[in-house]
C-alpha cells in the first residue's frame, strides 16, 4: 500500500516523493510547514542492525559537515525511522543530469574530503552512491545510508574468524576484492566506489557493463578530459593496494595540468627524420624529462626499419658521457628502447654502451671532465648501468622480449634471479625518489622502474601460486610492499606521473601464502573429480567426459592418444587443423592444435579450456569426448555428418528448405547460446556465425531433421581469431560495440545471432558485393545491416521483427536469447 503520511516528533509528514530503496530501507522526502525531510524507515528485525549502525555513526559525526543533520530518531517493536533536515538538499543521482563540467571539481574535491574523514576514523563507508550522497545548490556534501559502514576492527575480527565481509551496495559499484579477486578487504573498497562514481558524474553513464569486465578493471574508455581520466585510471585499479587514496586525489586535484610547453621543441626537431638528430634531442644537458613524441618516433623508425637500429647506438656513443644529465638520459632512452624492442632487434651493442659508460664514471678523468663528477651522480650512473645490464641478460637467458611478456614457466633457481632483480629495482627506485634533488631525469628513471615492477609483479603471481618455498614467497612479499608503498609516495609527489596498472589478480591461494607467517599446505589435489589425468607422464595430460554426449552409454575416456584414428582433413585454420577421425570405432571430430604461444602457457590456457569444456552439456552444443596434451595436443568432439550451416545456406543452393525447418535452425541456435548465457560466470561466444554452427545429420529436402550444434565456443580465447575459411571475415557478424573497440559483453552475441538468421531467411552471404575492410566503418558510422530485400515475401514478419530486435545498435535494447527463444516458440504455436 502507498504510504502518504509518517508521523514524526516535527509533527505528520506528508510523502512528497518516494527514493530509491537502500536496501530494504525505504526512503521518503517528506514535507510540513516545517519544512522539508529525508525519512527512512528501517523493518524489524531484518533491518535492526543497519538501523543501530546508521544511527550511531550520525550522532558521532554529529558536529561535522560530513552528515545530514538527524532530526528524530525513533525505534519501535516493528521498525526504526530516521528523520534528517533535508532542506535545500537533493540526492546526487538526481542532481547528476544537470551538473555542468565547471561543477565537477569542486563537488569532487568535496566528495572526496568527506570520504576522509571517515577513513581517518577508520571507518569503510561501504556504500559510497550517487543514491547515497546528497548536496546542496553551492555544491556542499552530505554522506548518508551508513547501513554497511563498519570499522577496520571489525574487519579484522572477520578475518580472524574466516568470514567474509560484504556489503548490500549496488553489485555494478562493488570492487573485485568483493567479488572474490583474491586481494583482502579494506578501505580501498571505497576508492573503487569512488572512481564509479566519479565515471558516473562525468561520462553520466556506469563504467562497466558486465561483472566479468568489472571483476578486471576494464571500464568503458570515455573519458578525454586529463585529471578525469587520471583520476579514475587511479581508482578503477584491480589490486586494491595499489588504488589511489584520499591524500593522493587531493594532491591530485589540486595540483595544476602539467605544463606541455615546458618540453624543449625546435623546429629541427618537429621536422628532423634522422636518428642522430633525434638522439641528441632526447638526451640534451637539461632537466627535463624524456619527450615521448620524438621518442615514438625513434621506436617507430626502428620497428619499420631494423637496419637503422646500429644508428641509434652510434649516437649514444657520441654523446657527451662524461655529463651527468646527458648521461642519465641516455641510459634513460637505453632503458625505454630495450623495453619496448623485440629482442630479435637488440644486439650486443646494448652491452658495449653499457661498458662505455660504466668505463667511463670509473676511470679517473682529465681535469675538465673531473668537474662533473659528484659522488652522487657516479653513484646513480654506476647502479643504473648494472641494472640494465642484469635486464638485458636476464631476457637473453630466457629468450624473451624485453617487455617481460609471455614469460615461459621458469624452475625455481630462476625465479630467485628474477626476485633478486625486483629487488634492486624497488631499492634503486627508492633510493632515487629520496634524493633531494628529484629531477625530472630521476621521474622518468623512476617511472620506468615501477613500470618493470608492475610487469614483474604479473610473473611472481604467476610463477609463486605453484611454488612451495614458503621463503620466497615471504620475500617477495615483503618487496612488493615496500613497491606498494613506493608507488603511493610517488603518486603524493607527482600526481600526474603515469604509471601501468595491471588487471592481474592473484589466487586465492597465493594470497593466503603471502598473508599467512606459518608454512603453507597445498591442498591434496585441485583436479575436478569429473576429469580425468592420465597417470602415464609418456601419453601427455589426457581428460574425458565420458557420459558428455547426449543418450551415449559407452565409457569414451581417452586411454592412449594412439587409439585415436586420423582420416581426412574437414577444416583447417591458422590455430588447428580438424579431422574426420574414429576413437575406439566410433566417428569423432579431431581439432589438432597449433601451439600459438609458448609451450607452458599454452598447456595452461588448454588445461583451463578443456576444463571448461568438460562441464557444458546441452544438446545444442557440440558434444566434447576428450582431449590431449602432449606432442600433438588435440580436442576431441562429436562428429557432425551435415557440415556447416554456412555450407547448406550457401553452398548447396539447390537444396530446399520450408520455413518450418528454418525457424527450427533458429530455435536451436537460440536455445544453445541462452545455455551459454546462462551458466554461472556465463561464457561470450565472441564468434557465433554460420561457419561455427553444425548440422548433425545432413539435409537434402524441405522434410528432413538435423539438431543444429554449435561450435567453437569453449576455446575462442587460445585460438587465433582467423577461422576457417578465408572467403568471409569474422568482421561480417561483428556488434558495432566490438568494431569500435569498446566493451561488450552477452548481447554482443545476439547481434551476431541477428546476422545469422538474417542468412538463414535470406540465404545470401552478409554485405555480398562490398569489400571487407568497408564494412566495419559502414555499421559504425552508416548502422549498414545486410539487406533486408533479400528476404522473400513469404517469410513470416514475426521473424524480421525478432531479427531487427536482435541487432539492434543498442546492446541494452536487444533481448536476451532465453526471450529470443519465446518469440520463435510462440511462431510454431502459431
Amino acid at each position: 500500500m502507498e504510504l502518504k503520511q509518517i508521523a514524526s516528533s516535527q509533527g505528520p509528514l506528508k510523502v512528497i516523493e518516494k527514493l530509491k530503496n537502500i536496501w530494504k530501507v525505504e526512503c521518503y522526502i517528506c514535507r510540513n510547514e516545517r519544512g522539508q525531510f529525508l525519512t527512512k524507515i528501517y523493518p524489524f528485525p531484518e533491518c535492526e542492525n543497519a538501523f543501530d549502525k546508521e544511527n550511531d555513526i550520525i550522532k558521532s559525526f554529529s558536529d561535522t559537515n560530513l552528515v545530514l543533520h538527524l532530526i528524530d530518531s525513533n525505534k519501535e517493536k516493528s521498525q526504526g525511522i530516521l528523520i534528517f533536515d533535508y532542506a535545500n538538499y537533493q540526492s546526487l543521482s538526481q542532481r547528476i543530469p544537470t551538473l555542468n563540467s565547471n561543477e565537477f571539481h569542486k563537488l569532487i574535491t568535496n566528495i572526496v574530503l568527506n570520504l576522509q574523514k571517515l577513513h581517518s576514523a577508520n571507518i569503510i563507508y561501504g556504500n559510497l552512491s550517487a543514491d547515497t550522497i546528497f548536496i546542496s545548490s553551492s555544491l556542499d556534501v552530505k554522506f548518508s545510508g551508513f547501513e554497511f559502514s563498519t570499522n577496520l576492527e571489525e574487519i579484522e575480527d572477520l578475518k580472524s574468524s574466516r568470514k567474509i565481509f560484504d556489503t548490500h551496495q549496488a553489485i555494478e559499484t562493488k570492487a573485485p576484492e568483493l567479488l572474490d579477486s583474491g586481494f583482502e578487504v579494506d578501505s580501498s573498497v571505497d576508492m573503487w566506489s569512488l572512481g564509479c562514481l566519479v565515471y558516473q558524474i562525468v561520462c553520466q553513464s556506469r563504467p562497466f557493463e558486465m561483472m566479468e569486465e568489472q571483476k578486471i578493471g576494464k571500464y568503458m574508455e570515455s573519458i578525454q578530459e586529463g585529471v578525469w581520466k587520471i583520476l579514475v585510471r587511479r581508482l578503477l585499479i584491480v589490486d586494491p593496494r595499489l588504488r589511489g587514496n584520499c591524500n593522493e586525489l587531493l594532491a591530485l586535484l589540486n595540483s595544476p595540468l602539467p605544463n606541455e610547453s615546458k618540453q624543449t621543441w625546435t623546429i629541427s626537431s618537429m621536422f628532423s627524420k634522422s636518428t642522430n638528430s633525434w638522439v641528441k634531442h632526447l638526451t640534451q644537458d637539461s632537466n627535463t624529462r624524456l619527450d615521448t613524441f620524438i621518442f615514438g618516433k625513434l621506436v617507430t623508425k626502428a620497428m619499420q626499419k631494423p637496419n637503422k637500429i646500429p644508428k641509434f647506438y652510434d649516437s649514444l656513443q657520441r654523446r657527451s658521457l662524461f655529463k651527468p644529465r646527458v648521461c642519465l638520459k641516455c641510459l634513460v632512452l637505453l632503458h625505454n628502447y630495450i623495453f619496448v624492442s623485440n629482442l630479435n632487434d637488440l644486439s650486443t651493442r646494448t652491452v658495449e654502451i653499457l661498458d662505455i659508460i660504466q668505463t667511463t664514471w670509473t676511470q679517473t678523468q682529465n681535469k675538465n671532465k673531473q668537474k662533473y663528477f659528484s659522488g652522487t651522480s657516479k653513484q646513480i650512473i654506476i647502479q643504473y648501468v648494472s641494472i640494465i645490464k642484469e635486464k638485458f641478460r636476464l631476457h637473453q637467458d630466457y629468450r624473451i622480449n624485453c617487455d617481460w611478456n609471455l614469460v615461459n614457466r621458469i624452475e625455481e633457481k630462476k625465479v630467485r634471479e628474477l626476485l633478486a632483480y625486483y629487488k634492486s629495482i624497488t631499492n634503486f627506485a627508492t633510493l632515487i625518489f629520496n634524493l633531494n634533488d628529484f629531477t625530472d631525469i630521476y621521474t622518468d628513471i623512476v617511472q620506468i622502474l615501477l613500470s618493470e615492477q608492475q610487469q614483474l609483479n604479473l610473473i611472481f603471481f604467476h610463477e609463486l601460486d605453484g611454488i612451495m618455498d614458503t621463503e620466497i614467497i615471504q620475500e617477495f612479499s615483503k618487496c612488493n610492499k615496500k613497491n606498494v608503498a613506493l608507488v603511493h609516495q610517488v603518486y603524493l609527489k607527482h600526481p600526474f606521473l603515469e604509471l601501468p596498472s595491471t588487471t592481474y589478480s592473484p589466487s586465492n591461494s597465493l594470497v593466503g601464502k603471502m598473508m599467512s607467517e606459518t608454512p603453507y599446505i597445498e591442498s591434496e589435489s585441485s583436479v575436478s573429480e569429473s576429469i580425468r589425468l592420465s597417470s602415464n607422464p609418456n601419453e601427455g595430460s589426457l581428460f574425458s567426459e565420458p557420459d558428455f554426449i547426449e543418450n551415449q552409454n559407452e565409457d569414451l575416456s581417452i586411454a592412449n592418444p594412439t587409439d585415436l584414428e586420423f582420416e581426412e582433413i574437414i577444416g583447417q585454420g591458422s590455430s588447428c587443423t580438424v579431422y574426420r577421425g574414429k576413437y575406439k570405432e566410433k566417428k569423432v571430430a579431431i581439432k589438432l592444435m597449433k601451439q600459438l604461444t609458448n609451450k607452458n602457457t599454452f598447456v595452461k590456457e588448454f588445461h583451463r579450456e578443456i576444463e571448461t569444456l568438460s562441464k557444458l552439456r546441452h544438446i545444442n552444443l557440440v558434444g566434447f569426448i576428450g582431449a590431449c596434451i602432449g606432442e600433438k595436443s588435440c580436442i576431441v568432439i562429436e562428429y557432425c555428418g551435415g557440415k556447416t550451416l554456412f555450407n547448406l545456406l550457401h553452398e548447396r543452393k539447390d537444396v530446399k528448405l520450408s520455413w518450418k525447418q528454418r525457424v527450427k535452425f533458429a530455435i536451436d541456435i537460440s536455445e544453445g547460446m541462452s545455455y551459454l548465457h546462462s551458466i554461472n560466470p556465463p561464457i561470450i561466444h565472441r564468434d557465433l556465425k554460420s561457419l561455427n554452427l553444425l548440422l548433425s545429420d545432413s539435409i537434402n529436402g524441405p522434410t528432413d531433421t538435423t539438431t543444429i550444434k554449435i561450435t567453437d565456443f569453449g576455446v575462442s580465447r587460445i585460438m587465433s581469431t582467423d577461422h576457417m575459411t578465408g572467403h568471409i571475415g569474422t568482421c561480417h557478424w561483428m556488434a558495432p560495440e566490438i568494431l569500435k573497440d569498446l566493451p561488450y559483453g552477452l548481447p554482443s552475441d545476439v547481434y551476431s545471432f541477428g546476422i545469422v538468421l538474417w542468412e538463414i531467411l535470406a540465404r545470401e552471404t552478409p554485405y555480398k558485393g562490398i569489400n571487407p575492410t568497408a564494412i566495419p566503418y559502414q555499421v559504425i558510422n552508416h548502422g549498414r545491416r545486410p539487406d533486408i530485400r533479400l528476404i522473400a515475401e513469404s517469410c513470416p514478419q514475426e521473424l524480421i521483427r525478432i531479427m531487427n530486435k536482435c541487432w539492434d545498435t543498442d546492446p541494452m535494447v536487444r533481448p536476451t536469447f532465453s526471450e529470443v527463444s519465446k518469440m520463435l516458440g510462440d511462431i510454431c504455436l502459431k
